[in-house]
Formats: C-alpha cells, sequence, structure tokens
C-alpha cells in the first residue's frame, strides 16, 4: 500500500490539470467597455485531474469550483482639462474660453464619461472663481438632445448624469452674464462629476473661461438752437455718455466737429481750459467710465456786424474708430448720418418810423374828432401829404414805429419835438401792454403822459417790456413788431384857442395793412 501511494504520487503530479472560468459576457458598445471587465460579473474557476488508471484507462477527477466577482471600480472623466491660477496669482490654464456677452448666457460645452466598470450616476456641483464647489444657482447644466448644439428648449437641465459604462454625453454648462457687467470681467466656472456610488471619486480639474464681451460706445445727447445777436459769445452744452462697459479714452473715443461759421472751443466737465476741438478736450479729461456722463461745454463767438437771419449750424460727432470683433462690440461706429447740432440764428433789430398827420375838428361840446390811427395806418401815403392849418387849429401827428429784425431793437423808442408855433395838447400811446413810459427833454422816464407843452419840447414815448417801471436795455421793440406807436395832439397857436375837453379813444391793435394798395413797404 506504501508502495502504491508512493508509485500514485508521481501520478498525480504528472496527471493533467486543466482550468476553466465563465463569465457574464457583455457585447462592447465602446473602446472603454470592451477594455474592461464590468461590474458584477462572476469569474469562476475548476481544476481537473487527469490520470492514467492502474487499469491503463484515461480518468478525470473535478475539483471544487471557486468564485470571483467583479467590483464596482468608479470614475469619470471630464473634459477639456483645466486649472486654476495658483494662490500666488498665477495664470489660470483654461481648458476652453468662450465670449459672454452682457445681457446673455454664456455656455461652456464638456464631454463627461463613464471611464469606470459600471453604470454609475454622476451629481454635478460646480466651483466659480475658485471658491468651493456646490449647488451654484447661477450655473445651470443642460444634457445634450444628441445634435451637438446646445438649445436650452430642447436640451435637458439636469443636476445628476446617468451614464453606462465608457458612456460619453455631451454636457451644457450656462453662466448669466449681467446686463451692466464690466468688460474684460472674467468668470471661471469649473464642474465637478462626483460618483454616487463613492462619493470620494469626482473629476475636478474643469476649468473653462468666461470673457465677458467688451461693448464700446458712447451717445451725444442734445440738440441746441440759440437765437442771438451780434456780438456775442453763445455757450451750449451737451451730455456725453459713455454707453458701454469698459472705460473710454481718447483711443476708443473720437469727438469730432464739422461746420459752423464761428470760432469755437470745447470744454469738458470741470475743465477750465477752452480747447480748439471737443478730442482735445477728451484728451485732456482723460477716461470716462462705463456708464458716465459728463458736459460737453460748446462756446462759440459770433463777431459783430453779422448780418439779420445769418444761421450758424455746428455739428458734433462721437463715434468708436476701432474695429471690432467677437470680443469687442462696436456699439457706436462712424455714421455720417448720426450727429448733434449746436444751430444759431443771428437776429437784428431793423426799425422803421413812419409819421402822419391829419387836421382834427372840434365840436361845439369840445370834443376833437379825428381820423383813427388805423385809419391813418391803412391810408398812410396819403396822411403824409402835406395840409393845411390855421390858428388855432389841432393837429394829430401819428408816430407808427416797426421792428423788421428778428431781434430786439434795444432801447427802441419814439422822439419828437413840438414844433415851432404850436403847443403840446395830449400824448397818447397806441398801445397799452406793454405799459408807456414818457420822457420829457431828456430826463427821468416817467409813466405819465406828457401834456401841455411848449414848442421845441423833446417827447419821448417807450414800451416797458418788463413792467420794472424803468427803461432799460431789455426794453425796445420786440422782433416783427408792428405794434408800437404814438399820436401828439398839438395845436397851432392863436388868439383865445377854444381848448379840446376829450380826446378820441384809440383801438390798442398790431398796426397791420388792411387794404395792400395803399399801403407801401
Amino acid at each position: 500500500m506504501t508502495n502504491h501511494l508512493r508509485h500514485l504520487t508521481p501520478l498525480l503530479l504528472l496527471g493533467a490539470l486543466t482550468f476553466s472560468s465563465a463569465s457574464a459576457q457583455t457585447t462592447p458598445s465602446n473602446p472603454t467597455a470592451a477594455s474592461t471587465t464590468r461590474a458584477g460579473t462572476e469569474i469562476t474557476n475548476t481544476g481537473y485531474l487527469d490520470y492514467l488508471t492502474d487499469e491503463g484507462t484515461n480518468a478525470t477527477d473535478t475539483s471544487n469550483t471557486v468564485t470571483a466577482t467583479v467590483k464596482h471600480v468608479p470614475a469619470v472623466s471630464v473634459t477639456p482639462d483645466g486649472t486654476p491660477g495658483a494662490p500666488s496669482g498665477g495664470a489660470p490654464v483654461c481648458g476652453q474660453t468662450v465670449i459672454g456677452v452682457p445681457g446673455t448666457n454664456a455656455v461652456l460645452t464638456y464631454q463627461i464619461q463613464n471611464t469606470s466598470n459600471g453604470p454609475d450616476v454622476y451629481s454635478l456641483t460646480t466651483s466659480v472663481n475658485n471658491g468651493p464647489p456646490q449647488q451654484n444657482t447661477a450655473v445651470t447644466y443642460y444634457l445634450d438632445d444628441g445634435d451637438g448644439t446646445f438649445d436650452p428648449a430642447v436640451d435637458q437641465s439636469v443636476t445628476t448624469v446617468s451614464l453606462d459604462v465608457g458612456e460619453t454625453r455631451t454636457l451644457f454648462a450656462t453662466f448669466p452674464i449681467g446686463q451692466d457687467e464690466a468688460g474684460t470681467t472674467q468668470f471661471q466656472i469649473s464642474p465637478v462629476a462626483t460618483s454616487e456610488a463613492n462619493k470620494t471619486v469626482a473629476d475636478t480639474a474643469n476649468l473653462g473661461c468666461i470673457d465677458t464681451q467688451d461693448r464700446v460706445g458712447a451717445e451725444l445727447m442734445d440738440d441746441n438752437f440759440r437765437l442771438t445777436t451780434a456780438p456775442a459769445t453763445v455757450i451750449t452744452e451737451h451730455t456725453l455718455r459713455n454707453t458701454g462697459n469698459v472705460t473710454l479714452t481718447a483711443d476708443s473715443l473720437q469727438l469730432d466737429q464739422q461746420g459752423g461759421n464761428y470760432p469755437t472751443t470745447y470744454r469738458l466737465g470741470t475743465q477750465s481750459t477752452e480747447y480748439a476741438s471737443p478730442q482735445q478736450a477728451l484728451t485732456a479729461f482723460g477716461g470716462l467710465t462705463a456708464g458716465q456722463s459728463v458736459q460737453l461745454h460748446v462756446t462759440q463767438s459770433v463777431p459783430a456786424g453779422e448780418a439779420n437771419a445769418t444761421v450758424s449750424t455746428l455739428r458734433l460727432y462721437a463715434y468708436t474708430p476701432q474695429i471690432g470683433s467677437p470680443e469687442r462690440l462696436i456699439l457706436t461706429p462712424y455714421d455720417a448720418a448720426r450727429f448733434r447740432t449746436d444751430e444759431l440764428y443771428i437776429g437784428r433789430g431793423i426799425g422803421r418810423l413812419d409819421k402822419t398827420q391829419a387836421l382834427c375838428s372840434l365840436d361845439g361840446a369840445g370834443t376833437l374828432n379825428c381820423p383813427a390811427a388805423q385809419t391813418m395806418f391803412d391810408a398812410i401815403e396819403l396822411y403824409k401829404q402835406p395840409i393845411e392849418v390855421q390858428p388855432c387849429s389841432v393837429v394829430k401827428y401819428v408816430l407808427f414805429a416797426r421792428n423788421d429784425g428778428d431781434a430786439l431793437l434795444r432801447q427802441g423808442r419814439l422822439r419828437d419835438t413840438i414844433p415851432a408855433n404850436t403847443t403840446l395838447l395830449d400824448t397818447v400811446p397806441l398801445f397799452n401792454s406793454p405799459a408807456a413810459l414818457y420822457r420829457v427833454n431828456g430826463g427821468t422816464w416817467t409813466n405819465t403822459a406828457p401834456t401841455n407843452l411848449p414848442e421845441g419840447t423833446s417827447i419821448e414815448v417807450g414800451p416797458d417790456l418788463n413792467g420794472d417801471g424803468q427803461f432799460t436795455a431789455d426794453d425796445g421793440l420786440p422782433a416783427r413788431s408792428r405794434a408800437i406807436g404814438a399820436a401828439l395832439y398839438v395845436q397851432v397857436k392863436g388868439p383865445n384857442c377854444a381848448v379840446p375837453t376829450a380826446f378820441p379813444a384809440e383801438t390798442y391793435l398790431p398796426f397791420q395793412p388792411t387794404s395792400v394798395a395803399t399801403q407801401t413797404n
């Protein structure tokens, strides 16, 4: 027995050992799945002893079966990769960079892949500007529907992604850019995908950068119209506003002037120096920050001697001379039709005076009967003709003043001298608004109408336009006025002349011709 056993030992050692294994096979759908063993797969192993019996026949003994189950080893990959800058100030390495247009959502595009050997669910959090990963409400993830193009109406917003072994999906990360976000601002977005099977497994280095689009532009506001006399210094103002999100300087903003008849200088804001061009003023002013407004002061010097109705039009342009790009949007490129104007209209007072006369009659009651001023105006050439008078006759002189210009005839007033051989009876203004002021022999202006004055006396009648009771440079004949006149009643000297007890009332109307045939301009 012992020998038998001794001879048997070599037989056992020489017997052929055969191993076999079996596993649940999955049809590979991608390289990752094809190159790994799927979690949950059972690997079985059985040994066989093949030998030759003493009788000379082949025999096989089967061992027990051992089993190994493949465990899930979580893994995930998010690309493209990117890393933040070092805390000491190093530049970040952006896996991708997109332009963020203010007022819209910037979109970063990622690929997320299950690189493990089993299906998994990955929760999505975000690190914004190197902050800790969290469910950041400013970032929204969308799972692509398969066309590779972001469409929020079709693509599904997600906070987790379920992936089979080796499966890859396109993931869009959106981040809102504020309407007023400053240009050149960079946002650093890094998605973090964490395995639900093992929360210690995550892909974190996926920094993508969003560079806020520079928006460059300015608006020049306000058109101005000024009616002025000559000489004059006329100052107008325009508001210049930075409508973009970057600081404007003389390199990115051009202020041009065109036209205008007169020497012109410019100032911005509180500048005390006058500059020959608005661009020179801008250069000296420096930067105009995003949203900032400043006043552009325009000073025009109108020389003496300018004719009435002269028009001067100054055009002002504000535009960006640079060329745009996706990173830099030009809001206000040059446009020849986009300008502001400062228009000056030069007005001068152009005075004219007509004097008429009419013989009045005196009835038994002492009342004068004279032609009305409007009647005399309508037949003005007739009432300019010579008349015959006699001692004690009452003559009505009417002065019709007008201003045919477009500006105040400054201190325009009526003046007459009582003729020799006559006496002034009364002075009646032919206007009641404004009030009339009177002056005798160059004395003090008063509101009392002169009466009963001797020959040679100087009488002046002027309108008190501002109602201050004084005749100043603000008073005179208004532009395009035909409403100023005065009637002077004089009596030719004679013995025992009857004096009128009342004078005719006049209607206060602007004197306009009622008969073209009788009016001469």
